[in-house]
């Protein structure tokens, strides 16, 4: 093997161990917010989480009109 196929091999190897440590990162990341989640939507206290909808303090049910200059 000559030297430049062994660099660019070395090379191929840290981005793999690079990647490799950044998928075990992510894994943690959504795991801790699936854990979170899954306690909210445990928790009635927590609004659109799966809990009881609250109603508005007015006792008004209805929705507000749709605004104008929103757009979809």
């Amino acid at each position: 093997m000559s030297e430049d196929h062994r660099e660019q091999a070395e090379a191929a190897e840290r981005e793999l161990a690079d990647m490799e440590e950044r998928r075990q990162r992510l894994d943690e990341h959504i795991d801790e917010a699936r854990k979170d989640w899954e306690a909210k939507v445990a928790d009635p206290a927590v609004p659109g989480a799966g809990g009881d909808v609250l109603e508005p303090d007015d006792g008004n049910t209805e929705m507000p009109p749709p605004d104008p200059h929103e757009t979809d």
